[in-house]
């Protein structure tokens, strides 16, 4: 059981309809949950090791920028008081003002907060909660498939257990390389996760054409307008 599972799994790097079609015959909702549960959490963890890692550079790039030419304090911050409990606090002291490296703490959070366009697992919980109902929903009334509370109760959970095996192999590549740390520079995260993200879409693609049997154009068109609708309503 377990074995034919991978074996749809990695049947999506190389022959995505064939394997989103043994999906829908065969696939198993706990595995896929299971599997994507566990991609997430690599995902997660190797964005915090990199965060660990780039934190500290960033402060002192911002320190040695303010030390050639220092900044005005915001207002908020002029007679603030420093938290011992603040990041910052536990930067190495050189004489430097406390309030500037408040400052170059935060500004290194905004720019880490950049590199990633939000976590694996509020991703995971939109597909199941936006992505799904809305690719359904548009699917029923675009290409006639009937009533939308029709569609949504016969095929949501086939569709879904498709998208989470098809998030999965999307972003599996994504987990190795940021859990093994071998992504270090901002265009890299950037792209790793740019490539994940456009991965799934066609994969979702391929998905949708064979649970609702829609044309590849058509499913492509739903998967487009399905993350549109889940941003639109995660926001």
């Amino acid at each position: 059981m377990a074995f034919e599972q991978i074996k749809l799994l990695v049947q999506f790097f190389y022959s995505p309809k064939k394997a989103a079609s043994g999906v829908l015959d065969h696939g198993s909702f706990a595995f896929a949950l299971i599997c994507s549960l566990l991609v997430a959490a690599a995902v997660s963890v190797g964005a915090l090791k990199s965060e660990a890692d780039a934190y500290p550079k960033l402060v002192e790039k911002y320190l040695a920028e303010y030390k050639a030419s220092p900044p005005a304090l915001p207002p908020q911050i002029q007679d603030m008081e420093i938290d011992a409990e603040d990041p910052a606090a536990a930067l190495p002291r050189d004489g430097v003002d406390p309030r500037l490296r408040v400052i170059a703490s935060r500004r290194a959070s905004r720019e880490i907060g950049r590199l990633y366009f939000g976590s694996s697992w509020r991703s995971l919980a939109m597909i199941a909660v936006l992505f799904v109902p809305a690719c359904l929903i548009l699917g029923a009334i675009w290409a006639h498939l009937g009533s939308a509370t029709t569609v949504l109760f016969r095929d949501y959970m086939p569709l879904l257990v498709n998208c989470l095996f098809a998030w999965t192999a999307s972003h599996l590549p994504v987990a190795i390389l940021w859990y093994t740390g071998l992504l270090t520079s901002p265009l890299a995260i950037q792209a790793s996760q740019l490539a994940g993200s456009l991965g799934f879409l066609v994969l979702s693609a391929f998905c949708m054409e064979s649970v609702l049997g829609v044309g590849f154009g058509q499913a492509f068109g739903l998967a487009v307008a399905g993350v549109g609708a889940s941003m639109a309503g995660g926001m």
